[in-house]
């Protein structure tokens, strides 16, 4: 059962506004109209996967940055929901309060390091159940800052998941 063999990579990337407003701890990293990216995975897969569960066991960020901001002393979450959370934009205070009931795991990136023409962070060795409703399919992820701190203009923030089905 399943078209998951071993595991699949997804990524998704969002392109901030072309500004440098200063994000507070807890703001969302987003475009001018929305904060989630939404994760697609083939269809096969997730027809073959209603009302059960995928599980998340690698995760990467990459900001198109060439430094880390000096303000920038932590990391950031990814909020993962089976159900998109109200539309905001870039810069807007995490209100979770709606999604609540869609929220199905936070990933803890670590602070993001310097990899010269752009910023890394990731998580290994991890295995977090994802469940899938049966009219949902999708996986909605939100990028949270952990720190208060001064982006790039139009920085690049790319999202990627390892998925596997046991």
């Amino acid at each position: 059962m399943g078209y998951f063999v071993n595991s699949q990579f997804v990524e998704k990337s969002l392109t901030r506004p072309a500004n440098a407003d200063q994000y507070s701890v807890g703001d969302l990293i987003g475009t001018a109209t929305t904060s989630s990216l939404a994760f697609t995975l083939a269809e096969r897969v997730i027809n073959e996967n209603l009302g059960q569960v995928v599980y998340i066991t690698g995760a990467t960020l990459r900001i198109d940055m060439s430094a880390v901001p000096g303000d920038m002393n932590a990391g950031f979450h990814l909020l993962m929901f089976n159900k998109a959370p109200t539309a905001v934009a870039d810069n807007a205070t995490s209100a979770l309060e709606v999604a609540k009931p869609y929220l199905r795991t936070v990933l803890a990136f670590p602070t993001p390091t310097d990899r010269g023409a752009f910023l890394f962070s990731e998580l290994q060795g991890i295995k977090i159940a994802f469940p899938f409703l049966t009219t949902e399919v999708t996986m909605i992820g939100n990028i949270v800052t952990l720190s208060a701190f001064t982006p790039g203009s139009a920085a690049i923030f790319t999202v990627g998941l390892t998925l596997s089905k046991n």
